[in-house]
């Protein structure tokens, strides 16, 4: 295998952005390794939530809001579940079966009562249901 020329230059400019970042953290803006950590897991949920919400538009055209706090809802159940002495694999297991029955109940008494409405109402509906799993959490 070999390597032409622009494979060179990708790789130099990913060892220039790790540098430039190791400059910044460490000389520029010190900061303790706990703090990266923690700001590479919000930046990763943060992407995964992104990553959610355009695959359900690329599939069904609706900017659903509501995912994210449906999520957090099944969360902090599972905390809950942890936090009365339940062991985590069986409060994971339980919070994974919730959150499957809970998108089917959306889908059932939410989403397909709008199926026939403009994307925009249904968009609006994903607000509503957004705030009531806010209030839930």
């Amino acid at each position: 295998m070999t390597l032409d020329r622009s494979d060179i230059r990708s790789a130099v400019k990913v060892g220039l952005w790790i540098l430039g970042f190791l400059v910044l953290v460490e000389i520029i803006y010190p900061a303790p390794t706990s703090i990266l950590v923690l700001g590479l897991v919000n930046g990763s949920l943060s992407g995964l939530i992104a990553v959610g919400l355009v695959l359900v538009y690329r599939a069904n055209r609706i900017v659903n809001f509501a995912q994210f706090d449906i999520g957090g809802a099944i969360a902090v159940l599972t905390a809950l579940l942890i936090g009365k002495g339940m062991n985590f694999f069986p409060a994971a297991l339980i919070g994974l079966v919730t959150a499957i029955a809970l998108g089917a109940l959306i889908e059932i008494v939410f989403i397909r009562r709008f199926a026939k409405a403009p994307r925009l109402q249904l968009t609006v509906a994903t607000i509503g249901i957004a705030q009531l799993f806010q209030v839930i959490e």
